[in-house]
């Protein structure tokens, strides 16, 4: 009977041991990175987590390497040119995407793409053609990219005609890796600098790729540091919060810059997309004072 018992409770254990493994492994498997486009065309939403099946919309892998992401090469693919806005999910900043080619490619209607600091490029090789004839975009922060590992810029902003400004933080103009970087600011005929330094078809690889300190320096580029100032909306409770600091990658909710840092803005980003219709109260952060 004691044998029994004892080769009962063995395989209990080894029953709930195998169980446990297995649900583990399930759990670490279903976690992935993907990307929803509306039913209305207008938005894609980058995400990483096990709700894919849940989404509503079609939803799509990453890509790899030079391949054309699968969003602008489905049977519906031209209906990805209607996109507006590009979202990354606060759950994305967990992916590990390695390449970023043709993630924007030719999206003539997009607008605005909201927290790109959740996008994480550590592993990144490739940004070639990822914002290439973007034509609606008027600003890019990419003040939170890492560069590292990025060999490939080539036509990054190609025709990208009403860009202006290009937000980044001193690693992110650290372009030391970049080996190819032909046509990368090619079109971007409005764009400036943080110090005034105007687009020239002279410049147009990765030499002007750095913080503007002036056309008349010694080091000319086409980059601008990011601001401290910045807006926050929290959909929760529908508050728009003003901060001066440098934690704007971690707070949670839809991250602006404000109207004065972005050249040819006459209305807030805030207003332009219609969020404020939904703002219920205001908060100035106590070092707002400081901007």
């Amino acid at each position: 009977m004691k044998r029994l018992f004892t080769l009962q409770l063995r395989v209990g254990m080894l029953f709930i041991l195998t169980l446990a493994a297995l649900l583990g492994t399930q759990s670490a498997m279903a976690q992935e990175a993907y990307v929803v486009r509306s039913t209305d065309y207008q938005t894609l939403t980058f995400y990483y987590d096990n709700l894919r099946s849940t989404r509503v919309g079609a939803t799509f892998s990453l890509n790899s390497g030079a391949t054309v992401p699968a969003w602008l090469k489905d049977e519906e693919a031209f209906r990805s040119y209607y996109v507006r806005k590009v979202i990354f999910d606060y759950s994305f900043r967990n992916a590990r995407p390695t390449s970023t080619y043709q993630w924007f490619y030719q999206l003539r209607q997009l607008t605005h793409i909201y927290n790109l600091d959740n996008l994480n490029t550590s592993q990144v090789t490739t940004m070639a053609e990822m914002f290439s004839t973007c034509n609606q975009l008027k600003i890019l922060d990419l003040s939170s990219f890492d560069m590292t590992r990025v060999t490939n810029t080539s036509m990054m902003f190609y025709c990208c005609g009403n860009l202006t400004t290009i937000y980044v933080n001193s690693s992110t103009s650290d372009v030391s890796a970049v080996t190819t970087s032909d046509y990368m600011f090619t079109g971007c005929n409005y764009l400036v600098g943080g110090s005034g330094t105007a687009f020239t078809s002279s410049h147009v690889d990765k030499t002007y790729a750095r913080i503007d300190l002036g056309a008349n320096s010694t080091s000319p580029g086409y980059l601008t540091t990011a601001p401290k100032a910045y807006v926050v909306y929290t959909p929760d409770n529908h508050t728009l919060t003003f901060y001066w600091d440098n934690n704007r990658a971690s707070r949670p909710g839809t991250r602006y810059f404000l109207n004065k840092d972005i050249i040819g803005a006459n209305e807030p980003l805030w207003v332009t997309d219609g969020t404020n219709a939904s703002v219920t109260k205001v908060v100035f952060d106590s070092e707002f004072i400081h901007c």
